[in-house]
């Protein structure tokens, strides 16, 4: 999967404070989606009361469930990249009025075409996810690599069907795509995770750190 934006931001200073930032993470989705629809030939509108609900909605969760993060970083960061997704496919800001490409061959043999022309909301969102992420485990010394499934479209057929009826599964298929082994069950406790419970089995725990773990 080509992720779009990556390269735009890499070169943005502390990146993981700056996502975090209402107006910068605004800015850095719009100029996404544009990107995303100059390169597949959509015509993109993104309802900026939506996307400022979006964030707020996850900065929310991310504050509660920060002090994860000093068990293990990677993951952490990894789920909180599933979390934001949640509630961009939940609250749908990213709006696809038409496409251009229509009788364009050159658009169509571009890769992910097939994923796009089938989902471009639900793309556009998760490559947005996806490239920040990228971009912060990056600059942390910890890159990522996108799996092959993530490009096959019966695999996005299952996560679109999938996050239909559980917003929350957004996260699980991140963690998919990733590479990371996804809580199908409770993919929205930070406590359930693999990693997570792992280094909790390990005693490696911050005495901030209270929740039970989720068996």
């Amino acid at each position: 999967m080509d992720l779009e934006i990556t390269r735009h931001v890499m070169e943005v200073p502390d990146l993981r404070h700056r996502v975090r930032q209402l107006r910068w993470f605004k800015t850095s989705f719009r100029q996404h989606a544009r990107l995303v629809g100059q390169h597949y030939g959509l015509a993109v509108r993104v309802d900026e009361t939506r996307l400022t609900e979006a964030f707020l909605n996850w900065a929310e969760r991310f504050s509660a469930d920060k002090d994860y993060a000093r068990l293990d970083r990677r993951d952490f960061v990894t789920f909180t990249g599933g979390l934001l997704l949640r509630e961009l496919l939940q609250l749908h800001p990213v709006e696809v009025e038409a496409s251009t490409a229509t009788g364009m061959p050159t658009l169509q043999q571009t890769p992910n075409w097939a994923i796009v022309h089938d989902w471009p909301e639900g793309f556009i969102s998760t490559n947005y996810c996806l490239s920040i992420l990228a971009a912060v485990l990056e600059q942390e010394g910890m890159p990522l690599t996108i799996p092959a499934l993530a490009n096959d479209l019966r695999t996005w057929w299952s996560y679109r069907e999938n996050v239909g009826e559980d917003p929350s599964r957004a996260i699980a298929f991140l963690d998919l795509f990733t590479g990371t082994e996804p809580n199908w069950y409770m993919p929205d406790s930070v406590a359930s995770r693999t990693a997570i419970k792992r280094a909790l089995q390990a005693k490696v725990v911050p005495d901030s750190v209270t929740t039970e773990v989720a068996v």
